[in-house]
């Protein structure tokens, strides 16, 4: 007869491999000492349950009468310990075992909410696993690429193909292509300026409404788009703010159908990403980190409906301020400091306003409480 510790090993080998990272996670490790502390349970007690809980097929059923009976309590304790230990243990796991953990909690009353810590905790390790993957990958791909030849094809690519991409290229091309252009960026000085020279020279069609550049009738071009945009905001680092008024209120951009601003607005970001690589990238460990914008990031609606008036409280903290600098000499440091905050509260409360004549979770908000995080 196999022993239980053999048994666990098979069941764990049959399902999706996301569940056995999961049993020797830190958050499984998390939830098991939270448990225990909660309810005074005993470590091996816990990790046999979950040995035989897993071994019979996630089944459920008469687990409540069970703790019941080895701990001695009473039916509304052992409900309230088989409703954590559902939702800090599995509901991590129930989009992989699919036996309907998050339907078994609401069915004994409890509120799947109270273990989100645990569901993202999970996530947070999944990605980071990914992101530990992709990094051994890239340095093996380091080891026996030909970076000239990369190099080759991947201008050839910018410079013959790339509209196809900003409008077809599925999201697993886009990642492979960003792969690889990340690998050239880190490692082939001239590549960047090279690059970035074969975008502002690039002659392909973009879009197709009238546009114009100089005041004069020219090809919507993606060189000519670049251009564009350099004229409005120049050729500095730019934010998702400026990106976002360029999309929304140039002259150029504004008449686009939604489909060819998403498709400019991809351009743009894959110009930013080069042209300030590394600064452009959103950390410092490589999560994030993309040149071509994969297309799911970019499925939002660029305008939306203005939904009401601005409320911050934002003047109330002036106020309270401007009573407090009353105290301090005129010119000293306090008073300096009190007028720099003044500065910020009144920046805050136009970024706020502007922020609340966009729909939560629209490109344009987005960009603007980037804004508010940054003077916060």
């Amino acid at each position: 007869m196999q022993s239980k510790a053999r048994q666990f090993l098979l069941k764990v080998a049959e399902l999706p491999e996301e569940v056995g990272f999961y049993y020797q996670s830190k958050t499984i490790s998390d939830a098991i000492n939270d448990l225990c502390e909660n309810h005074k349970l005993e470590v091996d007690y816990l990790g046999d349950l979950i040995d035989e809980t897993t071994i019979n097929d996630f089944s459920f059923e008469n687990l409540k009468n069970k703790l019941k009976q080895d701990l001695n309590l009473s039916d509304d304790e052992a409900r309230q310990v088989f409703i954590d230990y559902l939702g800090k243990i599995f509901l991590p796991i129930d989009n992989y075992v699919k036996v309907g953990i998050q339907e078994e909690v609401k069915r004994q009353g409890g509120d799947v909410n109270d273990y989100k810590e645990y569901v993202d905790e999970f996530k947070d390790e999944i990605e980071g696993e990914k992101i530990k993957l992709v990094g051994e990958l890239v340095d093996k791909y380091e080891e026996v690429v030909d970076l000239d030849e990369e190099k080759r094809s991947a201008i050839n690519i910018f410079e013959n193909n790339l509209s196809y991409i900003l409008k077809n290229g599925s999201d697993e091309a886009i990642f492979n292509l960003n792969n690889g252009l990340m690998i050239l960026l880190k490692n082939k000085k001239d590549f960047k300026e090279e690059i970035s020279r074969s975008l502002f020279m690039n002659g392909e069609l973009l879009t197709h409404e009238p546009f114009e550049l100089d005041n004069k009738a020219q090809s919507p071009t993606i060189g000519n788009w670049i251009q564009d945009f350099i004229k409005v905001y120049g050729s500095g680092m730019f934010n998702n703010l400026a990106l976002t008024k360029y999309i929304t209120e140039s002259k150029n951009a504004k008449c686009l159908p939604q489909e060819e601003k998403r498709i400019v607005q991809k351009l743009l970001r894959l110009y930013r990403n080069i042209k300030f690589f590394p600064e452009s990238m959103p950390s410092d460990d490589g999560e994030g980190w993309e040149i071509i914008p994969i297309n799911k990031e970019l499925d939002v609606e660029i305008s939306k409906k203005i939904i009401g008036p601005p409320k911050t409280e934002e003047e109330k903290e002036i106020e309270k301020l401007k009573q407090e600098e009353t105290q301090f000499s005129e010119g000293g440091l306090e008073q300096l400091a009190i007028e720099e905050e003044i500065d910020n509260k009144k920046k805050l409360e136009s970024l706020k306003i502007e922020a609340n004549k966009y729909t939560e979770g629209s490109l344009e908000r987005m960009a603007v409480e980037e804004e508010i995080r940054k003077i916060n």
